[in-house]
């Protein structure tokens, strides 16, 4: 039997993710711990994931911490209130509509979908295309399921089947989808 070095092949598989790496100061944003506990996880974190420099690794005077990790730096007891950061979203949806509406009529999509998935909350931006069509994503808490009824139940009162495109995914990487929100938005809103 060939002698396999499973640290080097669990390295040679993460090479294959994305791209995606944080630093310490944009985890005290990410997690809501201080500085210094932060410090403390890192301690932890550099001897777990040693001989894994694909998810861990010092960039000159930064530490670039892989997207996958970032749950281990999470503070372990719930926080008793959650930042748009911290709060567990579960589903990522995006729609495009086929004609050009305004933001306001999108906004008026999201508020009646919002009153249909009650007391669920959703973060939201309306973006403008680079064809200046405008069109919305946001983040859930409700399962996909659902979500994807309630927004063909809105979508439906007003259009056609052929006159929108949804798509709802659960999230496999909050902090790349929040990052995907904030990137070019015309408004950005949580509703609650």
């Amino acid at each position: 039997m060939k002698n396999i070095n499973y640290d080097e092949l669990i390295d040679e598989c993460n090479r294959k993710r994305a791209k995606i790496y944080y630093n310490l100061t944009q985890l005290i944003e990410i997690t809501g711990l201080s500085p210094r506990m932060l410090k403390y996880r890192m301690k932890e974190n550099i001897v777990k994931y040693k001989n894994i420099p694909s998810l861990l690794y010092k960039s000159g005077k930064q530490w670039r911490i892989h997207a996958s990790i970032i749950k281990d730096f999470l503070p372990k007891r719930r926080r008793k209130k959650n930042s748009i950061l911290t709060y567990e979203w579960k589903t990522f949806a995006t729609w495009i509509l086929k004609d050009n509406y305004t933001a306001d009529y999108h906004l008026e999509l999201i508020q009646q979908i919002q009153q249909l998935i009650q007391p669920f909350k959703i973060h939201f931006t309306i973006e403008k295309s680079k064809r200046g069509i405008f069109h919305v994503h946001f983040l859930s808490d409700v399962d996909k399921s659902s979500l994807i009824v309630a927004i063909k139940q809105i979508l439906e009162k007003y259009l056609t089947k052929n006159e929108y495109r949804v798509e709802v995914n659960e999230i496999n990487n909050k902090y790349s989808a929040l990052h995907y929100i904030r990137k070019a938005p015309v408004d950005i809103i949580i509703k609650e």
